[in-house]
């Protein structure tokens, strides 16, 4: 069974995406899917890990449990998980 999400597959990502040279894409070129979990940076150049919740509304969590909305200027996926070594 695929998963939910298939924001794992980053090496997936074909050259057609808005994206920098370190892997970031804009948000005001392309938006990520609704209920993607990925990596954003605000203006502020905090990076956090969150979902997009659609219209513009971005939902992360902090450590001490309190969630929070931020409006980020870049996103990227996930990166794959590790393989496990037999």
């Amino acid at each position: 069974a695929e998963p939910v999400s298939q924001t794992y597959k980053l090496n997936e990502l074909s050259g057609s995406y808005p994206a920098t040279p370190d892997g970031w894409i804009s948000c005001s070129e392309r938006m990520p899917n609704e209920e993607d979990v990925l990596v954003y940076c605000s203006d502020t150049k905090e990076q956090m890990v969150g979902f997009h919740k659609g219209k513009g509304l971005f939902q992360f969590f902090y450590m001490n449990g309190v969630e929070g909305v931020c409006e980020p200027s870049h996103w990227m996926p996930l990166p794959e998980p590790p393989q496990e070594v037999k």
